[in-house]
């Protein structure tokens, strides 16, 4: 009887996927360039640095935050695909990679140890949370209550773009942070009168289900900066902000700072602007 030699491009394709996989997770493009297909590898990460450009845009541009919501799951699977297709390259290889199997696993083994040690996504995610955007999650949601919960996870934007009625984070010094919404930038003439708020002698309409007061929620005898009978003008280098839980909430109506006037924040206490709430799913939202 017969019989038939197998094709020497046949005995050696175990492990060629594997090693196409690792170079992969180890650097999105590499396992293509292991298993020779230059041209498939480039385009792999001119994609996906497409796609990273776009997010990161998205994280530093707050008005583009809600495109985060289709970028990172787009990201994610791009990745995904980009291992499938580097797989599949690599058991369609006909020629010789490093003369066997068992290199092919070893070296492809080492890769990935690389990868979870070296953590080279970990220093660029660590760069992005210090000065692009992170994750955030207020001290006391009540504060901004009913727009923000305690259950609330937001991103928070370094990159400040002032906006009246955008919600901001605000640092004390001791380094408590406290989200508040702006709604007096440098120059405005603030007032609240009768629930109503008015900025620069216009009335200026308040988020849903929220209603400012003129009173300071924790010394109503005073006369409150800001507030009816008593504008606040601010100046060059001062804002002023409101908790949409008005009634109970610290904000400028208790403000006192040294080298600025009563009911006025200084702007470079202002170190983050909170542009959605994205999780938990029920409560996403654009702030």
């Amino acid at each position: 009887m017969l019989e038939y030699l197998t094709p020497a491009h046949e005995q050696t394709r175990r492990g060629k996927g594997f090693i196409a996989v690792c170079g992969t997770i180890l650097c999105p493009g590499l396992g293509h360039f292991i298993i020779a297909r230059p041209r498939r590898s480039a385009g792999w990460i001119a994609f996906l640095l497409c796609l990273f450009a776009a997010a990161l845009t998205a994280l530093w541009f707050p008005v583009l935050a809600p495109a985060l919501i289709l970028l990172v799951p787009a990201s994610a699977i791009g990745l995904v695909a980009c291992m499938i297709d580097a797989y599949l390259c690599g058991r369609n290889l006909t020629g010789n990679l490093l003369n066997g199997p068992p290199l092919r696993y070893i070296v492809g083994g080492f890769m990935v140890f690389l990868a979870m040690f070296l953590h080279p996504e970990s220093y660029v995610a660590m760069m992005i949370n210090e000065h692009v955007a992170e994750g955030f999650q207020i001290m006391t949601p009540n504060a901004m209550a009913p727009t923000i919960t305690d259950e609330d996870q937001m991103i928070r934007h370094h990159h400040i773009w002032l906006s009246r009625g955008s919600v901001v984070v605000v640092r004390f010094d001791d380094g408590y942070e406290l989200a508040l919404r702006l709604v007096g930038l440098p120059g405005d003439k603030v007032e609240i009168v009768s629930s109503t708020l008015y900025v620069n002698e216009k009335p200026v309409a308040s988020p849903p289900g929220v209603t400012y007061t003129s009173l300071n929620p924790y010394n109503k005898s005073l006369n409150t900066p800001g507030c009816q009978g008593n504008p606040i003008k601010l100046g060059s280098d001062e804002c002023y902000c409101l908790a949409d839980k008005s009634s109970e909430a610290p904000d400028s109506r208790s403000w006192q700072e040294s080298g600025h006037q009563p009911g006025a924040i200084a702007l470079n206490r202002i170190i983050g602007i909170i542009s959605c709430i994205y999780w938990p799913p029920k409560r996403w939202k654009k702030l």
